[in-house]
């Protein structure tokens, strides 16, 4: 009896999703870029001095960065139920080429960095339907 009862929890508690922390410190130029979830807008624009929190099902997604000038900036995400990952924007900017790379940045060194940025805010609604699809 106890074993159908574990058995039921496991299979009906959904796992617990995994946080993202998305964040750009403080760069020369700063412009905004439009990030992309799965191919969806999640924030437009996500400015410098910025930070983003938000939570994902376990699985696996694409993170984007794109300016109207700018290359794409594409960076695999593997979640992992009640994982955290930090993931920095860094912008480079070139005489031809610009773009916000998109790097997984260990939390040792990206919680010191968090302090100082202003909350950037994100559609929940949005991003359920995007994670739903």
């Amino acid at each position: 009896m106890i074993t159908l009862i574990y058995l039921w929890i496991w299979f009906f508690i959904p796992d617990p999703p995994g946080t993202i922390t998305l964040f750009r410190t403080k760069e020369y130029w700063g412009s905004g870029y439009e990030i992309r979830l799965n191919g969806e807008t999640l924030i437009n624009p996500f400015k410098s001095q910025h930070v983003a929190t938000f939570q994902l099902p376990p699985g696996s997604y694409w993170l984007e960065s794109k300016k109207y000038d700018s290359q794409t900036s594409r960076l695999r995400l593997e979640v992992k139920s009640g994982q955290h990952y930090y993931i920095r924007g860094i912008e480079d900017n070139d005489f031809l080429l610009r773009a916000l790379h998109l790097r997984n940045w260990p939390e040792s060194k990206a919680i010191p960095l968090l302090q100082p940025l202003k909350k950037q805010s994100i559609l929940h609604e949005k991003l359920d339907r995007i994670v739903a699809q």
